[in-house]
């Protein structure tokens, strides 16, 4: 199984390059890249009013406002303070970094920076985390509306945070597959008493949304993960918040790699099929006449 990183690689690979071009005196130069990334997030660095000695980050999300309900400004103030300024034209934050005064950390900072997603995310996760450490429960769930069609609920109990990712399959055999690979997450869970519980249901949502406008349809499936104190204490809910929310992409970015490896597997399986079939092709005759004159000539069937 591949981990798909959480940071946005391309994020980093831009901001560094601009400040080791600066850090060596060179002239800075301007930027404007658009980069997208899952759930429809795309990012824009650039020059803002063609200050080529700033470097803008934009990010827009498109439930950027589900997630401003469960503390995703004040999370972001947190965690960028002075980086943060106002919100591009089309995008939902920006941070700048000045290139004429890169500080002495700037390494982290580009690492924080290419967390900015991740962050965004982080807020609701962090804020029902809480409600469970506390043994708070009846708070309302929290409903973000991630991606078009697919929803991803949140609850806390007492004893548990119950995280519900509602997913489309585009593909009857992504069906198949995915029911596949998450029983394969449940298997595992044997091997491993610390892991979460993994749950998947087809048409129908579980019994936590039945009461919900939750979706039913042949091509819906939701997938609930029971989250217990071990998962979401303050030592080790980082890791959690990084594994989980990218959860529906690791889902079917591994669908897609095993459909991919099944067809090469069937390719190369119908070229050997052939082979065969070529070598067990019959060899013409040939037959070899004479004539009255003592000729000789080769007649083929």
């Amino acid at each position: 199984m591949i981990l798909l990183e959480i940071n946005n690689k391309i994020v980093e690979d831009t901001l560094t390059v601009k400040i080791k071009n600066s850090l060596a005196g060179n002239k800075p130069d301007s930027v404007n890249v658009v980069i997208a990334d899952f759930d429809g997030v795309l990012f824009h660095i650039a020059n803002p009013d063609s200050d080529k000695s700033k470097v803008r980050v934009s990010i827009s999300l498109k439930f950027y406002k589900d997630l401003q309900e469960h503390g995703a400004d004040e999370l972001l103030k947190r965690e960028y303070g002075n980086l943060l300024c106002q919100a591009e034209d089309g995008y939902n934050i920006s941070l700048v970094l000045d290139l004429d005064n890169i500080p002495g950390n700037w390494e982290e900072i580009v690492k924080k920076i290419g967390l900015l997603k991740r962050n965004c995310f982080a807020s609701v996760f962090e804020k029902y985390f809480e409600f469970q450490e506390k043994g708070e429960e009846g708070h309302k769930r929290a409903v973000i509306n991630y991606r078009d069609e697919e929803t991803l609920y949140i609850e806390a109990k007492a004893d548990r945070v119950t995280v519900v990712f509602s997913t489309v399959f585009r593909d009857e055999d992504d069906i198949v597959l995915g029911k596949v690979f998450l029983q394969e997450l449940r298997e595992g869970r044997r091997a491993s008493h610390t892991a979460p519980q993994v749950l998947f249901s087809h048409r129908e949502p579980p019994l936590e949304l039945q009461s919900t406008n939750a979706k039913i349809g042949d091509n819906i499936g939701y997938i609930t993960f029971v989250l217990f104190p071990r998962h979401t204490n303050k030592n080790v809910r980082e890791n959690t918040i990084n594994l989980i929310h990218l959860f529906r992409d690791y889902l079917h970015y591994h669908i897609k790699c095993s459909k991919a490896y099944i067809h090469s597997r069937m390719r190369a399986k119908t070229s050997d099929f052939l082979k065969v079939l070529n070598r067990a092709r019959p060899e013409p005759k040939t037959v070899e006449k004479k004539t009255i004159t003592g000729r000789t000539f080769i007649r083929t069937p």
